[in-house]
């Protein structure tokens, strides 16, 4: 595997980090990943192990706001600013790897990236592959902030409101260590906008689950207590796409990709990716 770390300038003259992973040989397609709030992109180097081992070109970003990029931390002014750099990452990408087939994948916030991506310009990607999905928070997050949330995020747009639980994240105290230990991830409350933006772009891509037509396979633990479940199951049953598929993983947490059964998922992703790429 051969990795590389760049970056570039978006459209608002932020610097935005990058990482690529490659194989040495067999490049049969390029999956662009999308990471969730708060963590960075450098957290997916085993997904990237056995993808790159199957003949698949990973490519991620670090989020303006996030792990190794510049930008206010966890801060989110405009949701659809995630959605330009990502367009932006993908077309200088695709001009220097042309001729491949390009899969988008995103967790949880990155999800709903992933997904605003399907519905601008699906016409770059063969398929779509989102984990926990960010349309649909879980009830753990307060139902009152939830409901004021815009209003706060006008008055004060920077107050600190909620600080994410993480033992929320996995049910291996490995990865809740590496977690609360690693510095490119945001530790602080967020911020009332960014809450605001978050809720309000899962609203808008639950409004429009119906025109999604790209194939995709969707996957959540169903004790996520970060992202209801029910993200993962609207998306299924009102996509347009013909070839869906959806997995709920009976117990497991928020990121399913960092749970003990991490490897028979990847696997899975992995053969669910052979059939319609290679």
């Amino acid at each position: 595997m051969l990795e590389k770390e760049s970056g570039f300038v978006n459209s608002r003259g932020q610097h935005i980090f990058t990482r690529s992973w490659m194989p040495e040989t067999g490049l049969h397609g390029l999956i662009f990943l999308l990471h969730g709030l708060g963590e960075h992109s450098g957290r997916y180097s085993h997904l990237a192990t056995v993808l790159t081992n199957a003949g698949f070109g990973v490519l991620a970003f670090d989020h303006h706001g996030h792990g190794k990029s510049a930008g206010r931390r966890a801060d989110i002014q405009k949701f659809d600013h995630f959605v330009d750099d990502a367009r932006q990452f993908i077309e200088e990408q695709s001009q220097a790897l042309p001729g491949l087939p390009r899969v988008i994948l995103g967790h949880s916030m990155g999800g709903v990236i992933a997904l605003k991506c399907a519905l601008q310009f699906h016409a770059y990607f063969a398929a779509m592959v989102v984990t926990a999905p960010a349309i649909k928070v879980g009830g753990d997050i307060s139902p009152f902030l939830q409901k004021i949330a815009g209003l706060v995020a006008t008055i004060a747009p920077r107050l600190p409101v909620e600080k994410i639980d993480t033992s929320f994240i996995s049910r291996d105290p490995e990865i809740v260590r590496q977690y609360e230990t690693d510095p490119l991830i945001f530790h602080g409350k967020v911020c009332a906008r960014t809450g605001a933006r978050l809720l309000a772009a899962g609203a808008e891509v639950a409004a429009r689950l119906h025109k999604i037509e790209l194939p995709f396979w969707v996957g959540h633990g169903t004790a996520d207590r970060l992202i209801d479940p029910q993200s993962a199951q609207w998306l299924h049953e009102r996509a347009r796409s013909t070839d869906k598929t959806l997995r709920l993983y009976d117990g497991l947490a928020h990121e399913i990709l960092n749970e003990p059964e991490k490897h028979a998922i990847l696997q899975e992703i992995v053969a669910w990716l052979e059939k319609r790429i290679v």
